[in-house]
């Protein structure tokens, strides 16, 4: 079992991602209670409308430092890794088209909350919960296989010029 003081990777860009990846972890068991709480229908109207805004809440806080966790792989990690195995190679496709269904599903959310959130039935906040809940099982899976295949292969391949760049770039980063 790993302690959740101590990092997998050993370079300080990775360490960086890494203990991102811990961030929004420990935010998503934060939101997803509430989500699984409109999936299993525990809300009535007056509960889920109360609930529905800390999660909009929560949505909202979460998601700067996730885009901001996105910019910095899209712009540097994945263009690094791609020096090495290409553009076009899988890993790299199936990161970026993760990134853009978790956009997908975040905005599915807040279409249902572009009018006056106290007229959103329950139904409708069931349904934008349940975008919500795609994202956190795709995060899960995005972050398992970073830290799994693209990490270690990062670790292995990069240059010692290029570690230190990597790390300057993702730190320096506040898109």
């Amino acid at each position: 079992m790993i302690n959740h003081s101590e990092f997998i990777f050993d370079l300080p860009a990775l360490k960086v991602m890494e203990k991102e990846h811990r961030l929004f972890k420990f935010l998503m068991e934060e939101w997803r209670p509430i989500v699984l709480k409109f999936e299993r229908n525990k809300f009535n109207q007056e509960q889920g409308l109360k609930a529905f805004l800390a999660l909009h809440t929560k949505i909202e806080q979460f998601m700067e430092p996730l885009h901001n966790h996105f910019y910095k792989e899209e712009r540097y990690l994945f263009p690094l890794l791609a020096q090495y195995i290409g553009n076009d190679h899988e890993m790299i496709l199936a990161a970026e088209k993760n990134h853009e269904e978790i956009h997908q599903y975040i905005n599915c959310f807040f279409d249902v909350n572009k009018e006056d959130m106290t007229k959103i039935t329950l139904p409708q906040m069931k349904e934008a919960a349940t975008e919500v809940g795609k994202v956190y099982e795709l995060l899960n899976s995005h972050f398992f296989k970073k830290e799994t295949f693209i990490f270690p292969m990062l670790e292995d391949i990069l240059e010692p010029r290029e570690q230190e760049q990597l790390y300057k770039n993702i730190t320096s980063t506040l898109h």
